[in-house]
């Protein structure tokens, strides 16, 4: 059980970050007047998304590649949270951030759903 809510957990965050990334310019367009203030919080948000990911993933993955040898779901993973750090970090620029993001947190949802399939597959609800 506690296994497939580490994955349910990723995937939350993986969505809740694409939410966030998604809408942001949308809210910034709605509300100029707050344009510094949310781009100070953005960064900051970011980094707490991330914080959480990371050893939500860490968990959630590790599990599966001793459990059922899965290194695929684990590279996916890695994938994911590449883009998230490199977008996060801006190693890029400020402006890749939302186009590292976004593809990370899309490639971190899809290995987590991928490792939920495995577990619940493989009956491994109770480890």
């Amino acid at each position: 059980m506690f296994n497939r809510l580490m994955d349910k957990a990723g995937m939350s965050l993986s969505v809740l970050c694409m939410i966030h990334c998604l809408m942001f310019p949308v809210v910034v367009l709605l509300m100029p007047a707050l344009e510094h203030w949310l781009f100070v919080n953005e960064t900051l948000v970011h980094w707490i998304l991330l914080g959480l990911a990371l050893p939500v993933s860490f968990i959630a993955f590790g599990h599966g590649v001793r459990h059922h040898n899965d290194w695929m779901t684990a590279v996916i993973g890695t994938a994911g949270l590449a883009g998230l750090i490199l977008g996060v970090t801006h190693v890029f620029g400020h402006d890749s951030e939302f186009w590292l993001t976004v593809p990370g947190a899309l490639f971190l949802f899809l290995a987590h759903l991928r490792n939920w399939r495995h577990h619940a597959r493989h009956g491994l609800d109770s480890d």
